[in-house]
């Protein structure tokens, strides 16, 4: 039983790898990027993986670059946006699929707003959604302003909302 137990081992690391993600050898270059996105959304950041063309494929400075959009995505306001990549092409030349969703994007406007100054408030609803990982319910967010109000010692406050759908000037 023993003798057979290397043999047992190389099958499902085979049957594993086979099934498993592309792995770069370490000589591999980046061939291009596929994109699944919107046109705005490519636009916007094509530019931040051209350095990465026909050069020495590095997964740690490309995973960099998918945090930095993420980042970027979130604090202009698409709050549910997420980016993913996959590897396609061969163990030295690689393709990247990236997929990036952002559905919508959310802004703010607060009028009648005397305690907090705008960027003040704006960072208390970011932070709040960033804690609740993207969840952005009206409801939720006009209570929590009205508990940062009472927490400044302003009981008994009225918060409004309006959800106001179109396009911005970068026509999102």
């Amino acid at each position: 039983m023993i003798k057979y137990l290397p043999l047992f081992f190389l099958f499902v690391f085979l049957s594993f790898s086979s099934y498993g993600e592309l792995i770069p050898t370490k000589n591999a270059k980046l061939q291009g990027v596929e994109w699944n996105t919107t046109s705005e959304i490519k636009s916007r950041f094509k530019s931040y993986f051209e350095e990465f063309n026909d050069k020495q494929w590095d997964v740690l400075k490309f995973k960099i670059k998918v945090d930095q959009i993420s980042k970027e995505l979130f604090s202009n306001g698409y709050f549910s946006s997420s980016v993913k990549f996959d590897l396609t092409g061969s163990e030295s030349n690689v393709i990247v699929k990236l997929t990036i969703i952002a559905p919508e994007k959310i802004n703010f406007h607060f009028k009648g707003n005397q305690i907090f100054s705008h960027q003040e408030l704006r960072k208390k609803i970011v932070d709040k959604i960033r804690n609740d990982f993207g969840k952005s319910e009206r409801s939720v967010l006009e209570a929590f302003i009205n508990d940062e109000y009472e927490n400044a010692g302003f009981y008994n406050s009225v918060i409004k909302s309006y959800q106001n759908n179109g396009r911005d000037l970068d026509g999102v």
